[in-house]
């Protein structure tokens, strides 16, 4: 076992040893030795090692992620469940308290007791509201971006105000199927 495999490199330290072995490579004349040809399989087999690792444990995280969103899922589920038990417990009191003729029941720590509605605004005609009680609401003015996209790539578009631009760098990551 060499040196390079007892290390524990990361897959950007395994980029920094083959850019090593190819600088190895050029002082050499371009030779390769049978030192440097079993480096660099052996630097090929621990990167083919690691990319595997990569993959597997984002796999794995993306899988958490997936349980996770489940979980919120039945926990907001259980969340909504609980308010109607609780929104139908409260029809319930106030069916006993109308059937008894009750404004209030009382237990040893708590109590039940009807309130008075509150009151609420029913507007009846819009336009006859004088205007200190109308509120004005500005109007929201976006880009169209995949609209204005596709115009420039089709050259409907060639004003100033808007381009296409490289976005980030993106990777693919992905298990072979087995």
């Amino acid at each position: 076992m060499s040196e390079l495999s007892k290390k524990n490199l990361s897959l950007y330290n395994l980029s920094d040893e083959v850019k090593a072995l190819d600088r190895l490579s050029e002082e050499l004349g371009g030779e390769i030795t049978p030192e440097l040809e079993q480096l660099q399989d052996e630097c090929m087999q621990l990167i083919k090692s690691k990319v595997d690792s990569f993959v597997a444990f984002t796999e794995m995280l993306e899988d958490e992620i997936e349980l996770a969103n489940q979980r919120i899922k039945k926990l907001k589920e259980f969340q909504n469940s609980r308010k109607n038990k609780i929104e139908n417990m409260k029809k319930f009191a106030m069916m006993a308290l109308n059937h008894c003729e009750q404004d209030e029941f009382r237990g040893g720590l708590g109590s039940i007791k009807k309130l008075k509605p509150l009151k609420q605004l029913e507007v009846l005609n819009e336009h006859e509201i004088p205007v200190e009680y109308i509120r004005t609401v500005p109007a929201k003015h976006e880009v169209d971006k995949m609209a204005l996209k596709k115009a420039i790539k089709n050259g409907e578009y060639e004003g100033e105000a808007a381009r296409l631009v490289d976005g980030a760098e993106r990777i693919k990551l992905s298990l072979k199927s087995i």
